[in-house]
């Protein structure tokens, strides 16, 4: 009984590795052949440059406190 379910969980691990390589090898042919049409790769769903920055928005920076000038 525990060898069977063994058995079971085994290959139903190997099948979904299986469908996951053909997912990625899919997206893969997908990507090329668009890079191929269109002479570039599309850029990612949801990718937004702003995101990504480092810099903090204008009000949540430190005040700058400037010498007084005599």
């Amino acid at each position: 009984m525990m060898d069977e379910y063994f058995i079971i969980q085994v290959e139903k691990h190997e099948f979904e590795l299986q469908t996951e390589k053909q997912q990625k090898s899919n997206l893969k042919k997908q990507l090329n052949y668009h890079e191929t049409i269109y002479g570039s790769v599309p850029a990612a769903a949801g990718f937004n440059k702003t995101s990504t920055s480092n810099k903090r928005p204008r009000e949540e920076q430190t005040p700058v406190v400037r010498a007084k000038q005599v």
